[in-house]
Formats: C-alpha cells, structure tokens, sequence
C-alpha cells in the first residue's frame, strides 16, 4: 500500500472543491444574471435618448436612480451643471420612466407573453445590488 492510502483520504479545502450548486441558488444565479443582463440594456435603452454632451449627467443621475438621493444632492448636481434643482427633477423624473419603459420591454423579451409582470418583480429587486 501506498503512503497516500495509508494516510487516509485526501480532502480538498471546501473553498477549492467544485461542489454542485443547490437548485435553488443555481435558480438564484439564473435571476442574477438576467436582472443584469435587463438592466444593462435597459440602461443602454435609456441612454439613446440623451446626447452625447448630456452623457455625464445622465451617469450622475444613474446613480440616484434606485435609492434617494442623500439631502442637498438635487441642489449639488444643479449647481455643477449650471441649471435650476427643478431641472434636475425633471430629468430624474424621465430617466426613470425611461428606464422603467426600457426594463419592462427588455423584459418582454425574455418571458412568454402574460408573464412579464410575474418575472418582472423578483428581478426589480436585484437590480439595485448588481
């Protein structure tokens, strides 16, 4: 007998061994995947509609897109961008509803026809931690 045997098994550390994924979070990456996939294109989507000299305001104002903007971050971005708060609103408010159109159509792609709404919801909430 070898010495290999004669030590006993040999164990792979847990972090290096390729162990099959559960159903549930090979389900759970499945969604992770395709919530990146919609919301990449659906950003992409949003994005046509601005001009090339708007783009960096559109990348300022992307990242106000799923959470409040702190206290003061309107009036900060208006100031930087030389134009009124309520502009700011403004085209918060339209990039939202541009990418809310663009994600629920990107999502029609994806899903048989009656089922975007069902899908459309789990993926909604992993969009904010990609």
């Amino acid at each position: 007998m070898d010495r290999a045997r004669a030590a006993g098994p040999v164990w792979e550390p847990l972090e290096d061994a390729d162990l099959p994924l559960a159903p549930e979070d090979e389900a759970n990456d499945l969604d992770r995947d395709v919530a990146q996939t919609v919301h990449q294109r659906a950003l992409f989507l949003a994005q046509a509609a601005w001009s090339p000299d708007r783009l960096e305001l559109f990348s300022v104002l992307t990242s106000f897109l799923f959470a409040d903007p702190e206290p003061g971050a309107y009036a900060h971005t208006a100031e930087q961008y030389q134009m009124p708060a309520r502009q700011v609103k403004a085209e918060m408010f339209k990039l939202r509803h541009d990418y809310a159109v663009a994600f629920h159509g990107e999502i029609r792609q994806v899903c048989l026809p009656g089922d975007d709404e069902a899908e459309m919801k789990p993926l909604l909430t992993l969009v904010p931690r990609l």
